[in-house]
């Protein structure tokens, strides 16, 4: 399949789809993980670094991807998923220059899974990272199948392997296999903190005590707080880098 790829400085209509996509992607309970208070930042500073992944023939979107570019210190840890939301809107406003790039969202359409689509927004984000003379990517992976194992570690899935040697994760096999180099797990990495009843809006499941819970597309579980009426859902991330140049 050829794909065409758009960013949203030159075709912001496509941004009409993303709420859909979003929720056709992720949980309930991740969408309200402060991404969209970010998205006002995305759109306007960086916004040929938000992309849209087309069909040539037909023109029919296939996939989005958001990014955005950082600056990190030599061997400085990388940041939580939320703390990265916040803090490179804040270098920018303050004229730090960047030297990585970091896709924080990325989404297929249902029938284009397995169209090549992941694939093409990998190597979308390193055309553009190299012409813009950024040192590395580093992205904050979310495993495809940890929701079927949440009460494994991510310490210790993370490890897990094919027959092959491959990753058993395929979204961890993917970066793998494009080049990228495991760096780090951040924990903590998105908190959601919320009244008993959102969750059990989010879920569809009810928390008649506290104690934890395993939640659909949850890669932990979720802590319930019956007594403060709080949920607390903590995920981690998996840092993987590609370098550049």
């Amino acid at each position: 399949m050829e794909i065409q790829v758009v960013s949203h400085k030159d075709r912001s209509e496509f941004s009409d789809r993303l709420s859909e996509l979003e929720g056709e992607s992720f949980p309930e309970f991740l969408l309200h993980d402060g991404f969209d208070d970010c998205r006002p930042h995305l759109f306007d500073k960086f916004a040929h670094y938000q992309l849209y992944f087309v069909g040539k023939a037909g023109g029919k979107l296939l996939g989005a991807a958001n990014a955005l570019s950082y600056f990190r210190q030599a061997d400085e840890s990388l940041p939580g998923f939320q703390q990265l939301l916040i803090t490179a809107p804040d270098q920018f406003r303050r004229g730090i220059v960047p030297n990585v790039l970091c896709p924080v969202q990325a989404m297929v359409v249902d029938d284009a899974r397995g169209s090549g689509v992941s694939e093409r927004i990998i190597s979308a984000y390193k055309e553009l990272a190299s012409a813009d003379g950024l040192k590395a990517i580093c992205v904050p992976v979310r495993p495809t199948l940890k929701p079927l194992y949440p009460l494994t570690p991510i310490e210790r899935y993370v490890t897990w392997t094919r027959e092959n040697g491959e990753k058993f994760d395929p979204w961890l096999r993917m970066q793998e296999r494009t080049g990228a180099q495991f760096t780090e797990i951040t924990y903590d990495s998105t908190v959601i903190t919320a009244p008993v009843s959102d969750w059990e809006a989010w879920t569809g499941m009810q928390f008649p005590e506290s104690g934890e819970y395993v939640i659909q597309g949850g890669h932990v579980p979720l802590l319930i707080d019956r007594e403060n009426d709080t949920g607390r859902y903590s995920e981690p991330h998996v840092w993987y880098t590609y370098k550049l140049g």
